[in-house]
């Protein structure tokens, strides 16, 4: 007799439904963190966009002001002014995003940029959402932030951009040396000396140069009208001061810096000109009524030459033998010029030039005979300055982290 042995086999259907519901709850899980942290790291790149144009945008603003790179970094009132401003393209870039407090604004030196950079910072953080993976993470969202640095172009070793025509100490406003600005904001005429003109003060004009001293030009060649209409478009590039001011003279005894103003500048057409030196006359002022036309409104750099008692400009021989050593350097703003029967509008532009005139200066003052400029006095750069220098029209603004 045969015995048949079978073997009871087990329902296993349940186990098999037991793990492919573990390996669903892993797949799901493993799909949520992809799909989350990969909305984290695509908010990341966002919030890298949203830092990159909100500083670009404030770096603009900084840019269209006009003070020391000292000034503009510790100013909070600005700094809130441009918070306020700039929040709104960080918002359109990525929207519930969050400004991360902190210095927007510093200014940077180093022996390349001894005066300072201005630099612009800016973060933003963003709470992304997190689905499933909140059952891991114990939370709703990951907060995901970037920042991005911006720097503002400011002047250099050199402040290049001469508008070349020289201004006598003289006819400075009052300065603040320890605040390093001028004590007023206001527009002002500045007469052109010599030929008949209006008349300089009286610490300008030494007896050795009645005239028309204050005419300079670049040192690009073409002759002394060549050039000028270029220069005044363009500005002398490569400009800088006279080195060691400050310690050149005894204190007590500051007209020694005439002579000593004049040993760094070689007569004209010898090896070794240097760089913080002017050419002499570069023609008359009058017939570029169109190139200071451009310049309306504008902030550009002109050279300041010394009066007594600071040195003594009769101690400068002819100018046909030497070129002009730059002892300062101020920025203003042109807000009108007047070339004996030609001249800019007696309205004053917009802006500043409108909204500081005061005194009511108009171009007609001058009458037709007379010739000279209404300007605002903006910064001054000289020997031992700390400050940057405030020319509007050499500024840029880049990306740099």
């Amino acid at each position: 007799m045969r015995v048949v042995l079978r073997r009871r086999c087990r329902d296993e259907r349940g186990a098999v439904a037991v793990m492919v519901a573990a390996l669903a709850l892993l797949l799901c899980t493993m799909c949520a963190f992809v799909v989350d942290f990969g909305m984290a790291y695509d908010n990341k790149s966002q919030a890298q966009t949203a830092a990159d144009s909100a500083a670009l945008a404030a770096a603009r603003v900084y840019s269209g002001k006009t003070g020391t790179c000292d000034a503009l970094a510790n100013d909070g009132v600005l700094q809130g002014q441009v918070l306020a401003e700039v929040a709104k393209v960080q918002e359109q870039n990525l929207p519930g995003s969050n400004y991360v407090p902190g210095d927007l604004a510093t200014c940077d030196k180093t022996p390349e940029a001894p005066l300072g950079v201005l630099h612009i910072h800016y973060a933003v953080s963003y709470d992304s959402p997190v689905g499933m993976g909140s059952f891991i993470i114990g939370s709703d969202h990951m907060t995901v932030d970037n920042k991005a640095v911006a720097a503002v172009g400011m002047t250099g070793l050199t402040v290049g951009s001469l508008r070349p025509w020289m201004i006598c100490a003289g006819q400075l406003p009052p300065y603040d040396q320890a605040a390093h600005k001028f004590v007023e904001t206001k527009v002002v005429e500045v007469g052109i000396p010599g030929n008949g003109h209006k008349p300089p003060p009286s610490n300008c004009i030494g007896p050795n140069k009645p005239g028309d001293w204050w005419r300079t030009a670049c040192f690009n060649g073409g002759g002394s009208h060549g050039d000028t209409a270029m220069n005044i478009l363009q500005g002398c590039e490569n400009i800088s001061i006279v080195p060691g001011q400050n310690t050149a003279c005894p204190t007590a005894d500051k007209a020694c810096l005439g002579p000593y103003l004049l040993g760094q500048c070689l007569p004209k057409g010898k090896a070794g000109e240097k760089v913080y030196c002017l050419a002499d006359d570069s023609g008359s002022v009058t017939g570029f009524d169109d190139e200071w036309a451009t310049l309306i409104g504008k902030t550009v750099a002109v050279p300041v030459f010394c009066a007594v008692p600071d040195c003594n400009p009769s101690s400068v021989p002819s100018a046909s033998q030497y070129n002009w050593p730059v002892w300062k350097i101020a920025a203003v703003t042109v807000c009108g010029y007047a070339f004996k029967k030609n001249r800019s509008s007696d309205t004053m532009p917009t802006g500043d030039c409108n909204n500081y005139n005061s005194d009511h200066v108009k171009p007609s003052d001058f009458g037709d005979k007379d010739s000279g400029f209404d300007l605002i006095f903006r910064g001054l750069l000289q020997t031992g300055d700390t400050g940057g220098f405030p020319v509007e029209t050499k500024t840029s603004v880049r990306l740099v982290e």
